[in-house]
């Protein structure tokens, strides 16, 4: 494990408790504390993940690579529901999460010198997989947009269409939307993971 593996590593698991326990603070206390004293919570929980990253971080960033695939997409999830819900429920931005897959899955395979064989199926398989929850994140969007009574009017205000927009509209828009997002997500993941391992073998 290189610096860069320890820096990237750290970011990404480093960030997980203190953003967790962040929005634990505020979702807990929202029910129970006035308004303009939930920042408290909010910062109490943050500090306490920094505290854990202190007390544990070092260790965990040291076995990164060794992590179970069900570690990895409790995580990949995590990160995706994160980004999901502060992009308001629009998943374009998450096909950031491909870029962060493909990066950690080169490397592990780099460092777990896979061989060819193996590396053509997990290159194969992390993008699927991408892609396959980019998909779901784009299903949930388009309920939300088909059950919202405003999304015609929005779309035609956004865009400043010059014709009413229909349901028919609105469905072929999230199909199309969907596929183009989930065919990107499937490519810029491999493309990600296959640049990793060409740019290791230069080295």
């Amino acid at each position: 494990m290189n610096r860069f593996d320890k820096i990237f590593n750290g970011v990404i698991i480093g960030s997980v408790a203190p953003i967790l326990l962040f929005l634990s603070g505020w979702w807990i206390s929202f029910p129970f504390v006035e308004e303009k004293n939930i920042y408290i919570f909010m910062l109490g929980g943050l500090i306490a993940g920094l505290i854990v990253d202190m007390v544990f971080l070092k260790n965990i960033i040291v076995k990164a690579y060794l992590l179970k695939n069900y570690q990895l997409i409790g995580l990949y999830l995590f990160f995706s529901t994160c980004i999901y819900g502060f992009f308001m429920g629009v998943p374009v931005f998450n096909t950031a999460m491909g870029i962060l897959a493909g990066i950690y899955m080169g490397r592990k395979m780099i460092i777990e010198k896979s061989t060819d064989i193996n590396l053509n199926k997990k290159v194969r398989d992390v993008s699927l997989f991408t892609s396959l929850i980019l998909f779901l994140f784009c299903i949930s969007s388009g309920l939300i947009a088909m059950i919202d009574d405003y999304t015609a009017l929005n779309l035609e205000g956004m865009f400043k269409l010059p014709f009413k927009v229909t349901d028919f509209h609105i469905v072929i828009m999230i199909a199309s939307g969907t596929v183009f997002l989930v065919v990107f997500q499937y490519f810029l993941t491999y493309f990600t993971c296959r640049q990793v391992l060409k740019m290791n073998r230069e080295i």
